[in-house]
């Protein structure tokens, strides 16, 4: 019987599992995004998206599009709602439209 009630009690006072909290940018790159005097580079942006990709698998996937000028591959975080895994608003043909015209 105290097994069951302290079971009922932990089941009632745990919340139940969140999403995994996505990073902050700043806790990435080291600074508020948009910050006076403050750039970030290509590898800190990349190594932001990777870090957003694992914390979130469920709702952003990180494409790599190819290489840039530069030689250094060039990421694409596709985010998506949660669960479906297909990205938000791109089986919207109007979307579909816009993209090609890109």
């Amino acid at each position: 019987m105290y097994l069951f009630a302290a079971a009922l009690v932990i089941a009632v006072v745990t919340p139940p599992s969140a999403q995994p909290a996505a990073p902050a940018p700043q806790s990435v790159i080291g600074w508020e995004p948009c910050a006076d005097y403050k750039l970030a580079t290509y590898e800190q942006i990349e190594d932001y998206f990777r870090k957003l990709a694992a914390a979130v698998p469920g709702r952003m996937k990180l494409v790599e599009m190819g290489k840039t000028t530069e030689g250094r591959v060039q990421v694409m975080g596709i985010v998506s709602r949660q669960g479906t895994g297909h990205s938000a608003g791109l089986s919207d043909p109007a979307s579909g439209t816009v993209a090609r015209h890109l």
